[in-house]
């Protein structure tokens, strides 16, 4: 019963990544760019869930910085409308918060909520060495075309011992497996259907020399549709810090 009702949600979730997919577009950028003057209403659930999912699993992370009680700088890395990003600038008004898309429509979103917005690839981020205290991303990773790169990219931008706060679908639940290769066999490009697992994810962080402090996985309430029978869709969260290159990484209990 159970496998057929991830089924159900698999074939919901990739309907619904058909429905964002415009027709002829090829890529994540094509994805979005018919999507985000409606995105926002669209997606308002899968949103707020998985906004208020990471927060609740890495707000204390984020809340117990060195900086935070002044002024971090943060970067929001594939960022979309902006909904992280606005809800930490909420939380901490003081902090300096920069968002980053590779979708100049979505970006748009995220201008329109106050926030300072750059358009560019998680693998080639247009910021100086050490700029940042904090990078967060939120439901972005897989979609990286290269993302032994982009985290390399995130450890330049932050400063030493800054704090990578990172969270995505995860392949661990039978509903992402499912999902994954839905999309896969209605032939979706890589970005849409590489679900990482939170090993594969922490062995990606580890050889991009971050030092893994705390993992999750976890389900959120997400029934697409309304199909209240399905399970729910499976995330998970890391918190890393940049160590210096050649050091020893490690991940605590």
């Amino acid at each position: 019963m159970w496998p057929s009702r991830a089924f159900a949600l698999a074939v919901a979730v990739g309907a619904a990544v058909v429905a964002l997919r415009r027709p002829g577009a090829s890529t994540v950028e094509e994805e979005y760019a018919d999507a985000a003057s409606s995105f926002d209403v669209r997606w308002s659930e899968y949103i707020s869930v998985t906004v208020d999912a990471m927060l609740a699993q890495l707000g204390p992370a984020l809340d117990a910085l060195p900086c935070a009680a002044a002024s971090c700088k943060l970067l929001d890395v594939g960022c979309g409308t902006g909904a992280l990003a606005h809800r930490i600038a909420r939380r901490h008004p003081r902090w300096e918060v920069t968002c980053s898309d590779l979708s100049a429509e979505m970006l748009r979103g995220a201008a329109a909520k106050g926030l300072a917005v750059v358009r560019a690839r998680s693998e080639a981020l247009p910021f100086d060495a050490g700029a940042f205290d904090v990078v967060t991303s939120l439901s972005s990773f897989h979609f990286w075309d290269e993302p032994a790169v982009g985290l390399r990219e995130l450890h330049r931008v932050l400063r030493p011992d800054g704090a990578l706060l990172i969270s995505d679908w995860s392949h661990d639940f039978i509903s992402c497996k499912i999902c994954g290769l839905y999309l896969w066999a209605a032939g979706f490009p890589s970005n849409d259907w590489n679900i990482y697992s939170s090993a594969r994810m922490r062995d990606l962080l580890r050889a991009a020399e971050f030092s893994v402090a705390e993992e999750s996985i976890y389900q959120i309430e997400l029934r697409p549709f309304g199909m209240r029978a399905c399970p729910r869709w499976g995330m998970m969260s890391s918190s890393a810090t940049r160590a210096e290159r050649g050091g020893a990484n490690s991940t605590q209990a």
